[in-house]
């Protein structure tokens, strides 16, 4: 797929989410493409084999006072390789994410490739459901809680919103679901 569009998979809790990236994962690994999968938190990136958190991957400093962060990921490293050779990047929830943190691996993609596409232009993936948790932003009130999400930021207009509205974890408990 050339130049593709940054696509961002939301839903409730159990609405399949995960679940419907799994064959995608399999099909690319099985015709031997590399697929990069992170998540906000190392809880979340345990679902996945081979998961890692956004911050390891693409070399985010864990710093929340700097208004600016920067990659320690460099272009002629082997990280670097490996994230040019990926076919696909996932980001597991991405709501939890602060925006500065995405920002920072989307400008350390757009500079590996040379493209100003999002995340370079290279697949990218996102799940999660911006209803349940949000960045967290340090003595942060409602608005700065909200800017700090990348569903706030003009970068997001730019993702193929995918939703799912039927209860898949639950589905056969139709009174419970």
């Amino acid at each position: 797929m050339d130049n593709p569009h940054p696509v961002h998979i939301d839903g409730r809790a159990g609405r399949g989410k995960t679940y419907c990236l799994y064959p995608l994962i399999g099909a690319l690994r099985k015709e031997g493409h590399i697929v990069l999968i992170t998540a906000s938190s190392a809880f979340a990136a345990k679902n996945y084999p081979g998961g890692r958190t956004e911050h390891f991957t693409y070399g985010v400093p864990v710093d929340e006072q700097n208004p600016y962060l920067e990659s320690a990921v460099r272009p002629n490293s082997d990280r670097a390789q490996l994230l040019l050779a990926a076919k696909c990047h996932v980001i597991d929830e991405i709501g939890s994410l602060h925006y500065k943190a995405f920002d920072c691996a989307d400008r350390l993609m757009r500079t590996l490739t040379k493209s100003n596409n999002v995340w370079g232009g290279r697949m990218l993936i996102t799940l999660g459901d911006f209803r349940q948790t949000a960045p967290v932003v340090r003595n942060g009130g409602r608005h700065a809680i909200c800017g700090a999400s990348i569903r706030t930021q003009p970068v997001f207009e730019q993702f193929e919103i995918l939703r799912l509205h039927a209860p898949l974890r639950q589905s056969s408990d139709p009174e419970f679901a």
